[in-house]
């Protein structure tokens, strides 16, 4: 605001939804949105159920056409297309057939990870209301009544992990002793992309490229249903210097 109030603000840091919020409150002309990449981890999914259902392998989870809708963290896809293909009937039959989980690898890595999961909640809760849970299972739990996390034991049973405070405490650790390493030249920084779009996006907001990519901004009209205001998670069209929510479905 004081120094550079034209400039792009990208909000990565959660709580997202209170980190926008408070931006446009304190600062209502800023220009800022929230990435997150809970989505991309369901468009990959997507992709698996779209190779077992129709035998199409080779694609890029970019090229799985999604309609998020709702709050971080708590986002579901009404439409999912590859090409002309309806994504939606394939993950019906995905569910039913992983009901008792989707072993990734074999590894049961969900077991020893506060990140990964058998996607046991997101395909019981297609089950249950028929729309595309997009989020991590560990997220999805925590918005709803204690089907999942009743205590430890239903945890396990439903095959993902908990963060713990140990494992937060480690890693902040390692990351502040990486950073210095970084600054003072003791480690190489390495120069290799992510699975993040921030670099995408910088691009098109330069007038480099045009893309559509699910942020969080205020509600100003994309999801009707939602208060004025209130910070939703849409598809957005990323162009010169703009940023334009799409009208949720």
């Amino acid at each position: 605001r004081d120094y550079a109030p034209k400039a792009w603000v990208i909000n990565y840091t959660n709580p997202m939804t209170l980190c926008i919020r408070t931006l446009y409150e304190v600062f209502p002309e800023i220009k800022a949105f929230g990435c997150c990449h809970e989505v991309f981890g369901t468009q990959k999914v997507l992709v698996t159920a779209l190779e077992e259902g129709c035998g199409i392998p080779g694609v890029s989870r970019e090229e799985i056409e999604v309609n998020p809708v709702s709050v971080n963290h708590f986002t579901w896809l009404t439409r999912a297309t590859y090409k002309d293909v309806d994504i939606y009937p394939l993950y019906e039959k995905f569910c039913e057939k992983y009901v008792d989980g989707y072993d990734k690898g074999g590894d049961k890595n969900w077991m020893n990870s506060s990140f990964a999961s058998a996607e046991r909640v997101k395909m019981d809760l297609f089950r249950k209301y028929g729309v595309i849970a997009a989020a991590g299972d560990r997220h999805l739990a925590e918005f709803m009544p204690p089907w999942y996390t009743r205590n430890p034991e239903t945890v396990r049973n439903w095959m993902f992990g908990l963060t713990t405070v140990d494992f937060r405490e480690n890693q902040q650790a390692e990351r502040i002793a990486e950073t210095i390493a970084y600054a003072n030249g003791e480690k190489p920084f390495p120069l290799e992309g992510s699975s993040e779009e921030a670099v995408d996006l910088m691009k098109a907001l330069l007038g480099m490229k045009t893309m559509v990519s699910n942020v969080n901004l205020p509600n100003r009209g994309q999801m009707p249903q939602m208060p004025l205001g209130s910070i939703v998670e849409t598809n957005c069209v990323f162009s010169n210097d703009q940023v334009n929510p799409v009208a949720a479905k």
